[in-house]
């Protein structure tokens, strides 16, 4: 699967976009814990940006 982001770390100014954009709107509990299971298969396979001198490492997809 290719995904959007190389890598987990944002930027503070796109967290924040992100947060301003989401702020007041309504979710069923359903609906929140169907979107919690999805951001945890999501970012399963999404490594976090490497250090330097550090290799990256790509785990294997898994399939719920």
């Amino acid at each position: 699967m290719e995904y959007k982001r190389k890598y987990r770390e944002l930027e503070p100014e796109v967290k924040q976009k992100i947060s301003d954009s989401n702020r007041g709107k309504k979710k069923t509990e359903q609906h929140k814990e169907h979107i919690r299971q999805a951001l945890i298969d999501y970012w399963e396979g999404v490594p976090h940006k490497p250090t330097s001198g550090e290799t990256i490492y790509t785990p294997p997809l898994i399939k719920r």
